[in-house]
């Protein structure tokens, strides 16, 4: 397999993969995408040292061009089979891989008043490299206001408080990765390689969902978590809605303190303070427990924690997302190519608990 992670770039006519690679600059230098657009290089540099950690490979000469097979149609989920046990009728839209059992599944969690809606571009973009991607509008989100036993009530955004978050991962995300461990047992996908996205309040779902996956115990006949093996978090705050990420930080899988764990990206818009000093501050406590690599070789295989600032923006979430696409779609591609693609996460036929 490739060590060399796709190139993204957009174009007139949308975005697309170009079949020549580079590697992007992932790391705590600034965020420069090689090879990328003169905006991209402007970019100016964090103001924090950068650690030894943060070693960026050089740029591998381009592989050989190569034809790529055309992506399956999306597919729009709702009703039953999106139905959570408290009765929201979730929907959701999966961009499906034309990889088989080598696809990485990603989700992609929308922040506060938002909607899947929002990931479009970055979707397609993930599914044009051979990625499965699921894209949901979280309940009281989008197209997810609706209630299985009551059709005359609509839920509210505005209204959502704690109750709703530990709601939207115990129930909503569950609901998700069911669906998906049904396409990995049809060979569509390795759930074992999940990377999810989360943006803002997305992120503090993410996260939290990521400790309610580890937290289920494996046994030899069946299993039913440990699948999220990479997290990105976009503008994450440490705290929304009365539910923060201390248990998440804390977690040995997130903080690296584990054989097997959990890949992390942060990315945020430099230039908003307060998104700046909740990003440093989970990167900060990520990086506790984490080894310092003073051998360029040694992070490039074995870095697992990347914070990526935005310079010259206030913009934050998916509304960051969408003013500097080209940019984050290449550091994300980059990132799960690096962290899961070229791992050696074996598909396994999945067995859960009756």
């Amino acid at each position: 397999m490739s060590a060399q992670p796709p190139r993204i770039v957009s174009s007139s006519l949308g975005t697309r993969v170009v079949p020549s690679w580079r590697w992007m600059c992932l790391g705590l230098a600034s965020l420069v995408v090689l090879g990328w657009t003169a905006g991209a290089s402007a970019q100016p540099k964090p103001t924090s040292k950068p650690d030894p950690a943060a070693a960026n490979p050089a740029p591998p000469k381009p592989a050989d061009k190569k034809k790529e097979d055309k992506p399956p149609p999306h597919i729009e989920l709702k009703g039953s089979e999106l139905t959570t046990r408290d009765g929201v009728l979730l929907r959701a839209t999966f961009f499906p891989s034309n990889k088989g059992k080598e696809a990485v599944p990603i989700i992609l969690l929308h922040g506060w008043k938002g909607s899947r809606t929002e990931y479009a571009r970055l979707a397609f973009a993930l599914q044009s490299i051979g990625h499965a991607v699921l894209v949901p509008d979280l309940r009281a989100h989008g197209e997810s206001k609706s209630l299985a036993y009551d059709e005359k009530r609509e839920l509210d955004p505005a209204r959502i408080g704690p109750n709703d978050l530990v709601e939207m991962v115990k129930r909503d995300m569950e609901k998700f990765k069911s669906f998906l461990v049904q396409r990995h047992n049809a060979g569509e996908l390795n759930l074992e390689k999940l990377c999810v996205v989360g943006a803002d309040m997305g992120a503090v779902v993410a996260m939290n969902w990521a400790v309610w996956d580890w937290h289920w115990p494996i046994y030899p006949e069946f299993k039913q978590g440990q699948y999220v093996k990479a997290l990105v978090l976009i503008s994450p705050p440490w705290s929304f809605k009365g539910v923060d990420v201390s248990d998440a930080v804390n977690h040995p899988a997130i903080r690296g303190a584990t054989r097997v764990g959990i890949s992390v990206q942060i990315i945020y818009g430099a230039d908003d303070r307060k998104a700046a000093t909740d990003a440093e501050r989970i990167h900060k406590l990520l990086q506790q427990q984490r080894p310092k690599f003073e051998d360029e070789a040694e992070a490039r295989e074995k870095q697992d924690l990347w914070i990526l600032p935005i310079g010259k923006t206030k913009l934050q979430g998916t509304k960051l997302v969408a003013a500097r696409g080209p940019e984050i779609y290449q550091a994300i591609a980059s990132f799960v190519h690096l962290r899961l693609v070229v791992k050696d996460y074996p598909w396994h036929e999945i067995k859960e608990k009756p």
